[in-house]
């Protein structure tokens, strides 16, 4: 699509995709620097009321080392989100370790392989490995730099979502 300049446009993309599933967004302007883009997520309610809203801005993956907290306090969830920016399959390691820095096992393991699928994506519930009321952080180590994002989303019910970066 090309855009004027100081053009804004707003796609609601449930339509291209199919209700409540997964995808991705390539931002690219002619320019470096010269756009700026974010998906916003709406959460209705049976009243078709408004339940809950975030949004995640648009940016490159960087990094092979990428790191982000999690926080199951507050009776929450949490998600990790992963999404492959390459062409190719991707492999994650991904190691959650407690306040206190001790790893902490999933699966009887202390790290979770991850394949994620050319331009594909990964939800991960690690609620049930952290446990409730626990704080810590989700390291990921990616196969190649710079083509992994990730997000973890701290839920709880229809009240709110919070994405915390995985940098």
């Amino acid at each position: 699509m090309t855009m004027a300049p100081k053009q804004v446009r707003h796609l609601v993309l449930n339509e291209l995709l199919g209700e409540g599933r997964r995808g991705s967004v390539t931002v690219k302007g002619s320019r470096r620097e010269s756009m700026f883009g974010a998906v916003n997520h709406y959460a209705y309610g049976e009243s078709g009321g408004l339940d809950a809203a975030y949004s995640i801005p648009a940016g490159p993956p960087l990094g092979l080392e990428l790191r982000g907290s999690f926080d199951t306090r507050n009776v929450q969830k949490s998600f990790v989100v992963l999404t492959n920016a390459s062409s190719a399959p991707q492999d994650v390691v991904m190691i959650l370790t407690n306040a206190k820095g001790a790893v902490i096992k999933q699966s009887g393991k202390l790290q979770r392989n991850i394949a994620l699928a050319p331009h594909g994506h990964a939800a991960i519930d690690i609620s049930g490995t952290v446990g409730g009321n626990a704080t810590g952080l989700v390291r990921l180590q990616a196969e190649t730099a710079n083509v992994v994002t990730g997000w973890v989303m701290e839920k709880k019910g229809n009240e709110y979502v919070i994405p915390v970066p995985i940098r």
